[in-house]
C-alpha cells in the first residue's frame, strides 16, 4: 500500500497457497479420514471431518479469489474494482460456520457426554444437526456468491441463517440434556456393584466403584490423572479399559491381569464380624 505496487499481492496471494497445502495435508497426517475402529467411532467424528473439508474448501477459495475477481467478477458485472465482498464473504462463511463451528459442534458432542458420564454410543447422534449445518452453510456459501450477479439470490441466502439456528438449537438442547443426564447418574449410582468380570469392554468408573483399591493399579499403570476425583466421577464412568489402554499406551494384558488378581484378593479375603453386647452393668 505504500508503494502503491499492486504486484506486491502477489505475496500474500502465495501465503494463501502455503494455507492450501496445510489444510489438504493435515486432514492425512492424522489419519482423519480413514478406517476408524468401531470402539473408537462416536459422533462428533462426522462433525470433525466435514470442518476439515469446508477447511479445505475454505482454502481453496481463498486462493482463487484473484482470479475470481479479474477473471468473473469483473468481465460479467463490468465492475472497476477488482473485489467481490460477495465472493470473500462467503470464504469467511465457509470458513467460520464450516470449520470453525463444524469443529466446536463436534469437540463438543464428544467432550459434554464424556464428562458427564454418559455412554457416547447412547447418546443421541445429532444427524439432523449434522445435516442442517451443512445445508444452511452450503446454501450461504453457494448463494453470496450468486448475488454478485442476481438480486433474486439474496432471498434464498437469507433462509440460510435460519436452517444454521435450527441445527444449533437442536445441538444446545442435546448437549443440556446430556449435562442432567450425568447429574442423574451421579446421584442414582446406577453402575455400582454391576461387575462380575472385568474385561476390556467394562467401564474404568464401574472398577473403581466397585472396587477403589483398583485406584492405585490404574494409576501405577499410567492412569495418574485418576488421582483427580472430579475425572473419576466423568470421564471414568464414560470410556472403557479397552479405550483407555489405546489412548495412554498401556498393555492391556498386564492392566487386566493385575485387576483380576486383585478382584480375586478381595474375593478371598476372610469377612471379620464383629458382635454387639450389652455393655456390664456396675453395681
Amino acid at each position: 500500500m505504500v508503494s502503491g505496487n499492486h504486484w506486491l499481492l502477489m505475496i500474500e496471494w502465495f501465503t494463501t497457497i502455503v494455507l492450501l497445502i496445510v489444510a489438504i495435508g493435515t486432514p492425512f497426517q492424522y489419519r482423519l479420514f480413514g478406517l476408524v475402529t468401531p470402539s473408537e467411532q462416536d459422533r462428533g467424528l462426522k462433525f470433525i471431518r466435514a470442518a476439515y473439508a469446508w477447511f479445505i474448501v475454505a482454502a481453496a477459495m481463498l486462493v482463487f479469489t484473484p482470479i475470481y475477481n479479474f477473471g468473473i467478477y469483473m468481465p460479467i458485472t463490468g465492475s472497476e474494482v477488482p473485489f467481490s465482498h460477495a465472493f470473500f464473504g462467503a470464504y469467511r462463511h465457509a470458513l467460520t460456520v464450516g470449520f470453525i463451528m463444524m469443529m466446536i459442534v463436534g469437540v463438543s458432542s464428544k467432550v459434554v457426554p464424556t464428562l458427564s458420564g454418559v455412554d457416547l454410543k447412547r447418546a443421541n447422534s445429532l444427524w439432523p444437526t449434522f445435516v442442517l449445518l451443512n445445508l444452511g452453510n452450503l446454501t450461504r456459501v453457494s448463494f453470496q456468491i450468486a448475488t454478485d450477479f442476481s438480486p433474486l439470490a439474496y432471498r434464498v441466502m437469507g433462509v440460510s441463517g435460519f436452517i444454521e439456528v435450527v441445527g444449533l438449537t437442536l445441538w444446545g438442547y442435546e448437549l443440556f440434556a446430556n449435562m442432567r443426564a450425568g447429574k442423574r447418574l451421579e446421584k442414582q449410582s446406577v453402575w455400582v456393584n454391576a461387575i462380575r468380570e472385568i474385561t476390556p469392554k467394562t467401564k474404568v468408573g464401574d472398577v473403581l466403584a466397585r472396587y477403589p483399591q483398583s485406584l492405585e493399579i490404574f494409576v501405577h499403570s499410567g492412569f495418574t490423572p485418576l488421582r483427580n476425583p472430579v475425572l473419576r466421577k466423568t470421564m471414568a464412568r464414560a470410556i472403557t479399559i479397552e479405550q483407555a489402554c489405546r489412548r495412554e499406551g498401556v498393555d492391556q494384558s498386564e492392566l487386566l491381569r493385575e485387576l483380576r488378581q486383585m478382584t480375586e484378593s478381595v474375593a478371598q479375603a476372610p469377612v471379620v464380624s464383629i458382635t454387639r453386647t450389652r455393655p456390664v452393668e456396675l453395681k
